[in-house]
């Protein structure tokens, strides 16, 4: 299972982590939040997208004062 924790601060600042955990199918416990992907930013300054398709996982950013060519993505194979 997959979650996500959006944060915002000041001056329209902000993060997103996005976790993966194990769910126990008997008893329906989750296991520990392991970190498969973070981004932060200040000031407006970008965005990302984050998908997850399977075990792996794509995140589509971007850099608004970065000029044209600065947005990319990630992909993570070792998200499962």
């Amino acid at each position: 299972m997959y979650d996500g924790i959006f944060c915002s601060g000041p001056h329209a600042s902000g993060s997103a982590t996005y976790n993966q955990r194990s769910v126990d199918p008997p008893t329906g416990a989750l296991g520990p939040d392991q970190q498969v992907y973070t981004f932060s930013y200040y000031s407006g300054s970008g965005s990302a997208t984050v998908q997850f398709e399977g075990d792996l996982l794509f995140a589509f950013t971007a850099f608004y004062n970065q000029g044209p060519n600065a947005d990319l993505v990630e992909h993570l194979p070792d998200s499962q």
